[in-house]
């Protein structure tokens, strides 16, 4: 999928932590990051919801995004890069026009401007505070998820499935009913 960001407009950016974890907490980065961009929009008066494994929506359309890629050596994480992109500051003419009645943008939900680097360290220091206990992430991600009991598809090795997502299990992971 292709993400398209205006200069001065969206928020991109990339977290890189280079401690060491358990490879067990692979699943647990996208989640604690995707509940903190919710945070912060919450606490800029946007409700959103996430959608498992990276998509995060408000008002029934996507406003940003999470990628993870982790390097992962004899049952340890030694490094993870989280890519996290909002729309900020977009107005509806912003959006291609096939984009347009699938994206969001704050502004769009506020009616007002904002300030991308107060966004940025909203998410950053709230991810840290998720960080000193990533397991405690799953109930909070839960709670913010808008399809559990609703149908889903994804690829798994080159082949569509289909299925009900049923939530996620300790490990981070979704549960998917299939058949």
């Amino acid at each position: 999928n292709k993400w398209t960001m205006l200069a001065g407009k969206g928020l991109a950016f990339t977290l890189i932590l280079d401690k060491k974890y358990p490879s067990s907490y692979s699943s647990f980065f996208s989640l604690a990051a995707a509940i903190s961009v919710a945070h912060s929009l919450k606490k800029r008066g946007v409700f959103s919801v996430l959608k498992w494994p990276n998509d995060i929506y408000s008002s029934d359309k996507k406003i940003g995004g999470i990628l993870c890629e982790s390097k992962v050596k004899k049952d340890e994480i030694e490094k993870i890069v989280i890519g996290i992109g909002l729309n900020v500051n977009e107005t509806n003419n912003d959006f291609p026009d096939t984009l347009s009645k699938s994206a969001t943008s704050l502004a769009i939900e506020t009616n007002q401007s904002n300030q991308r680097e107060l966004i940025c360290a909203i998410i950053t220091t709230y991810f840290e505070r998720l960080l000193n206990d990533l397991p405690s992430s799953l109930p909070i991600w839960q709670n913010y998820c808008n399809h559990i009991n609703e149908p889903v598809s994804f690829n798994q090795d080159g082949i569509k499935q289909s299925g009900i997502f049923k939530g996620l299990n300790n490990d981070g992971r979704a549960i998917i009913q299939i058949d």
